[in-house]
């Protein structure tokens, strides 16, 4: 459930500076998606092993959201409990946002951390993602490849 600044914070993402904000969203959501895959098919050890080696897409996140996302990340590798994992990475996301597209990327990698830490199914994780994105940029990303190709929703 969303919060009144949070929707707002959606609205904005959509409609201001909105190519940047769309390759910032796909650079964490396909970074979150190779997370989700190295957990699932090899243990959320594996996380760890992850950070050490070269990700174009973790490499191309902005330097904030890489830092708050492999936090999140090591909470879990350390068997934090999800209620708290949550409560800490949103304590972590509104102390270190400092404007809408901050708090709705930081969000996002709340988000994901958790959908990491329950084992969501890639396909729902995309679902669950591009719904916080508007139809229309859907299709410029769709158009741009910005979505690669095995997360797409066909």
């Amino acid at each position: 459930m969303y919060h009144f600044n949070d929707v707002n914070c959606i609205r904005k993402f959509n409609t201001e500076n909105i190519e940047e904000n769309l390759e910032r969203m796909m650079n964490l959501m396909n970074t979150i998606l190779e997370l989700i895959e190295v957990a699932r098919t090899q243990g959320l050890l594996a996380l760890e092993e992850y950070f050490a080696q070269s990700h174009d897409d973790y490499e191309a996140m902005e330097n904030k959201d890489r830092e708050i996302l492999k936090y999140g990340i090591q909470l879990i590798i350390d068997g934090t409990d999800p209620e708290i994992v949550e409560e800490i990475m949103l304590n972590t996301c509104y102390s270190n946002c400092y404007d809408e597209s901050d708090t709705f990327i930081c969000n996002i990698i709340c988000k994901g951390t958790l959908m990491i830490q329950k084992g969501y199914h890639p396909r729902m994780t995309t679902h669950l993602m591009l719904s916080l994105i508007s139809l229309e940029n859907i299709e410029k990303l769709y158009r741009s490849k910005a979505i690669k190709a095995h997360h797409k929703l066909n």
